[in-house]
């Protein structure tokens, strides 16, 4: 799969007909589902380090999203950012 090239450590990946350099760290998390809930995704950021300079929500339906922005905003003080369909987000 893709996933699996990337953690192998692929450069470049397919997409949409086009080669699309990997700029990004790839890392494998381990201690949470697929499809953690919210609890479980905030009590996994609050094991991060260091805070992130923003937190992208990118999956689920906009209701659970928003309510993910709010806890994370709230419980941890972090910005969390719900991007628009198609936003394209400097992260450099």
């Amino acid at each position: 799969t893709r996933g699996r090239r990337l953690l192998e450590g692929e450069e470049f990946v397919k997409m949409h007909g086009k080669e699309i350099p990997v700029k990004a760290q790839i890392e494998q998390v381990n201690s949470f589902s697929v499809h953690a809930d919210a609890s479980e995704l905030v009590d996994w950021l609050r094991t991060s380090s260091e805070e992130p300079k923003n937190v992208f929500i990118v999956h689920g339906e906009g209701d659970s999203s928003a309510a993910l922005q709010e806890r994370i905003n709230k419980e941890l003080g972090w910005n969390s950012v719900i991007p628009k369909d198609n936003q394209v987000i400097s992260i450099s």
